[in-house]
């Protein structure tokens, strides 16, 4: 509906991919310098830091065809 293209499940997970590598030290604390294909940050810091370690958890189902829930 707004027109953002969110490209194919392979952009996707390499966008989800670079992310974990900057926000994955940030929660626990560390500054983070990273130059990817789809992301760039210099000196990057979580303030304020986290008052316990953060757990990251990622699920996904895949790409559907067809009827499927949400559809």
């Amino acid at each position: 509906a707004y027109g953002i293209d969110f490209g194919t499940f392979t952009d996707r997970f390499e966008k989800l991919e670079e992310a974990l590598q900057i926000i994955i030290p940030m929660l626990r604390c560390q500054r983070v310098t990273f130059t990817g294909k789809h992301y760039q940050v210099v000196d990057a810091f979580n303030s304020p830091a986290p008052l316990s370690r953060i757990p990251v958890m990622i699920g996904g189902g895949g790409e559907r065809n067809g009827g499927g829930h949400g559809e």
